[in-house]
């Protein structure tokens, strides 16, 4: 089995550089002047930078709700080590006696 250790209060900082660092991302804007230039090359560049700029607002709208689900995924671990932590040792033994009869 696995073992996964999660420290909050490093979790919630890289969370939180994420956040900035996504804010970053999306505010990027590209553009170009295309002036008097009536060339389908650099018509066919300006599209190409809509689309990037769509990629990365898209891109940044799932980051978002990546870090939104590793807030909440902290969030449960750390209600679930609250809960276990809570048990003395005859409320885990009850518990897994219990498990054992239900079965």
């Amino acid at each position: 089995m696995a073992q996964i250790l999660i420290r909050p209060e490093d979790l919630q900082k890289e969370i939180t550089s994420s956040r900035g660092t996504n804010g970053k991302v999306k505010a990027l804007k590209y553009s170009a002047d295309k002036k008097n230039i009536q060339l389908q090359s650099i018509d066919k560049f300006l599209e190409c930078l809509e689309a990037l700029n769509s990629a990365l607002a898209q891109f940044g709208d799932i980051t978002e709700i990546d870090l939104h689900t590793l807030e909440i995924v902290k969030a449960n671990w750390m209600k679930l080590d609250d809960d276990i932590a809570s048990k003395t040792i005859f409320n885990r033994t009850t518990d897994a006696v219990n498990k054992l009869i239900s079965q």
